[in-house]
């Protein structure tokens, strides 16, 4: 055992806030904790390991329990390099800075979401609500500090008088997949600002390409969670689920696409992330109207695809049997013309 009280492990929670809790509950210091774990203690970043780190939490025997040690080690994201693979391991840079944080969440389970870490996810989808990062009483902004789980770190108001501050605030309304695709696509029309939710404002396509690509973990614990659903059904948040599809499909893509038109953006935009091979077409390739294909994209933009697979999109479509990912492939090629 690391510490005589360990807590136990909750779903969904980031290892910052397992380790606060086993702060608090062994009233131990924080860096105490973390030097126990072979890791620098960062106040200002939550993800707990480097790459530099690893051989040394690895190899440590302080670390008797190997569920503690493969959370600190794969901790999404976690280390400092930047590139990603399809597992559990993420780039830095969609990280957020800033502390965000549902007033909910805490007041009943006093934990933070590893989520909540992302640099695009700004809403909680069990309250349908915006995350906090400053305390709706005095105004401070949210600091890293095992505080945290219990109320503000500035004026040590708890969360649950810190709900009472936001429950009369606006549901952040869920958005079925077609819609927030819909919305993406068609952001060079001219759409009143007050036509988009809040949630497309903050992001682009090409964010969520990435950003999907790094969710990869929950097909893992859901494998049939999203498929199981139809693609009307589906809303905002569980397309970080399926669209990592597209993230796929970038890596993979087929050798007779004609991509010359877009190869030097889509190179310029993933040379630092990934290393991906681009290969010229010397298939004929047949081009077709994606506003004929699905009618509710109504996007001007037009796509070359294979016949062949062509023929299999529109069959999908007609048997009902059109899957997101085949739909997110769509989008990102729209998007990258």
């Amino acid at each position: 055992m690391l510490w005589p009280i360990q807590p136990s492990f909750q779903d969904k929670e980031s290892f910052y806030s397992y380790i606060c809790r086993a702060s608090e509950l062994n009233q131990q210091d924080l860096k105490a904790i973390y030097k126990l774990l072979g890791v620098r203690y960062r106040p200002n970043n939550p993800n707990p390991v480097y790459v530099d780190e690893m051989d040394e939490v690895r190899s440590t025997n302080l670390i008797v329990d190997n569920c503690v040690k493969d959370w600190l080690l794969f901790e999404r994201g976690g280390g400092n390099a930047d590139f990603c693979t399809f597992g559990k391991r993420f780039p830095r840079y969609l990280l957020s800075n800033k502390v965000k944080v549902c007033p909910f969440c805490l007041r009943d389970h006093n934990l933070i979401n590893s989520e909540w870490h992302f640099t695009h996810i700004t809403t909680c989808v069990d309250h349908q609500c915006l995350l906090l990062d400053s305390c709706p009483r005095c105004n401070g902004l949210f600091s890293w500090s095992e505080m945290l789980l219990s109320q503000c770190p500035e004026c040590h108001i708890q969360w649950s008088e810190i709900c009472k501050y936001t429950e009369n605030f606006k549901k952040v309304e869920k958005l079925d997949v077609h819609k927030l695709i819909y919305y993406q696509i068609n952001k060079n029309n001219k759409l009143e600002l007050e036509q988009y939710p809040i949630e497309v404002l903050r992001l682009s396509f090409v964010d969520l390409v990435h950003v999907l690509s790094f969710f990869s973990w929950l097909l893992d614990r859901y494998d049939d969670c999203w498929n199981s659903k139809s693609i009307e059904k589906l809303n905002i948040f569980e397309i970080y689920e399926g669209i990592q599809h597209a993230g796929n499909v970038l890596l993979t893509w087929p050798l007779n696409f004609d991509i010359s038109s877009v190869k030097m953006k889509v190179v310029k935009l993933f040379e630092k992330t990934r290393r991906i091979k681009f290969f010229q077409s010397w298939v004929d390739s047949v081009p077709f109207d994606i506003e004929n294909l699905f009618p509710e994209l109504n996007t001007q933009y037009r796509v070359e695809r294979t016949s062949v697979l062509l023929e299999k999109l529109n069959k999908k479509k007609i048997d009902g049997k059109l899957e997101l990912s085949d739909i997110t492939f769509i989008a990102t090629l729209n998007y990258l013309y």
